[in-house]
C-alpha cells in the first residue's frame, strides 16, 4: 500500500497505526516490523516504507513501552519522526500536561484517542471532565508552544 501511495503521489506522507512499541522497536528483544528493512523485505518495493511512525499506548500496556515515561531515543528507531497516535486520557506517566510530556520526550506529535477511559470506550460516554482535559491540554500547548506546535 505504501508503495502504491508513494508511486501515485510522492509528496503524500504514509504511516500506519502500530499497536505498540513492541512491534515498532528492537529494544528489549522486540521486533520492529515497520522499519524500512522489514517493509522492503516483506514487499520488495524500495518506496514501500513509512514516512513516520505512529504508535499507540494505553495504560494497560506493558510500561516498558510507555512513551510518557520513555523518550523517543529509548526506542532506538531514530530514522523517522514518531507520533503517538492513540492514547487514553490521563495516561500513566503523562500527568496533567500529557501533550507537553510527549513534546519534552522528543515525539513529533500526538493525538489522544479515547475520550472516556473510565468506561473503556470512545463512544457513548459523556464525561465532561475527560473531554475537557483533552481540550485544555491542547489549549495549553497552543499558548505555551504556539511557535513550534500546531493544534
Amino acid at each position: 500500500v505504501a508503495s502504491t501511495i508513494h508511486t501515485i503521489d510522492s509528496t503524500v506522507k504514509v504511516t500506519v497505526g502500530s499497536w505498540s512499541y513492541k512491534a515498532s522497536s528492537n529494544v528489549n528483544g522486540y521486533t520492529d516490523v515497520w522499519s524500512d528493512q522489514s517493509l522492503i523485505s516483506a514487499g520488495g518495493k524500495q518506496n514501500g516504507v513509512l514516512d513516520y511512525y505512529q504508535i499507540h499506548f494505553y495504560n494497560g500496556f506493558d510500561q516498558t513501552v510507555n512513551p510518557f515515561s520513555n523518550s523517543m531515543a529509548h526506542f532506538q528507531a531514530l530514522d523517522k519522526p514518531h507520533v503517538i497516535g492513540e492514547f487514553e486520557n490521563a495516561p500513566t506517566g503523562g500527568g496533567s500536561k500529557f501533550y507537553e510530556v510527549l513534546l519534552q520526550n522528543c515525539y513529533a506529535g500526538a493525538w489522544g484517542w479515547m475520550y472516556c477511559s473510565s468506561c473503556g470506550t470512545s463512544c457513548g460516554c459523556d464525561s465532561k471532565f475527560e473531554k475537557t482535559s483533552y481540550f485544555s491540554n491542547m489549549a495549553y500547548m497552543r499558548q505555551q508552544y504556539g511557535n513550534i506546535v500546531v493544534v
